[in-house]
């Protein structure tokens, strides 16, 4: 009997906790709406000019974006600083309703994701290197240890070249750092991502190799608010004609 009184008892513990993580969920899913005043966007401050940190504030070219895109639909606009790989997932979950987070459109994050219409296209792939002799072409990089980002459109185009030894580091600021400290012969990014670095070490400094291939950015938006979507995209087209956008780009150096 005492055995009996125990498995009851656990098993109602359980029950009792499986129906506290399904509200806890439902609640967080059912927090979100495309018709309230809050518009919470997942981002990933560690790429500027895009996103990043400055005295624990979040500043950067997607950030006046967005906030650009809250007055014109007359939101508030909240951020939440979460792990790249993550933003995806969030937006299933339903705990944001959007990314703002330098992401490149791609055939399988469609699938997961609305995305507007590219505000930055043509942001070409570069390799960079301290070695005295520039690389004049992708089979100068064969054999040799290349930094790339995890996740970032330079790794997924790096991992096709054959006889390139990759090393995958999460950002671009750890990514720079190794390559000065000589972790790695080159590393290959966006031209955005590196440009910031350029500013502060002297460009000089580096031997360029300009790929033939370059990046774009959206904003995403979770399928679970289409009606949301369609507002992202006219406040965009909006900003594209009044000027706003292109006023953003040159403020951040985004103009290629």
């Amino acid at each position: 009997m005492k055995n009996m009184k125990k498995i009851i008892f656990k098993l109602l513990a359980a029950t009792i906790f499986a129906a506290g993580v399904f509200i806890y969920f439902y609640k967080s899913k059912s927090t979100l709406n495309e018709n309230q005043n809050l518009l919470i966007v997942g981002t990933n401050a560690s790429l500027p000019p895009f996103e990043y940190k400055i005295d624990g504030e979040i500043v950067g070219f997607e950030i006046d974006l967005m906030n650009a895109i809250g007055k014109q639909l007359q939101k508030e606009i909240v951020f939440k600083d979460m792990a790249f790989d993550s933003l995806l997932v969030e937006t299933q979950s339903g705990r944001i309703n959007m990314i703002a987070a330098a992401m490149t459109p791609t055939e399988q994050r469609s699938r997961l994701v609305f995305f507007t219409k590219p505000f930055l296209t043509n942001d070409p792939l570069v390799a960079i290197t301290l070695a005295k002799e520039s690389p004049k072409s992708l089979s100068d990089l064969k054999g040799k240890e290349v930094i790339v980002n995890d996740g970032y459109t330079a790794e997924s185009f790096m991992a096709k070249q054959e006889d390139i030894i990759l090393k995958r580091l999460s950002t671009p600021a750890e990514s720079f750092l190794a390559l000065l400290n000589g972790r790695g012969y080159a590393y290959v990014s966006a031209r955005s991502a590196v440009q910031p670095y350029f500013d502060k070490y002297d460009e000089k400094k580096f031997n360029i190799l300009t790929l033939d291939t370059s990046d774009s950015y959206a904003l995403a938006v979770s399928k679970s608010f289409p009606v949301l979507f369609e507002q992202i995209q006219t406040a965009l087209n909006e900003l594209e004609k009044n000027g706003t956008l292109e006023a953003l780009k040159k403020k951040w150096h985004l103009s290629f």
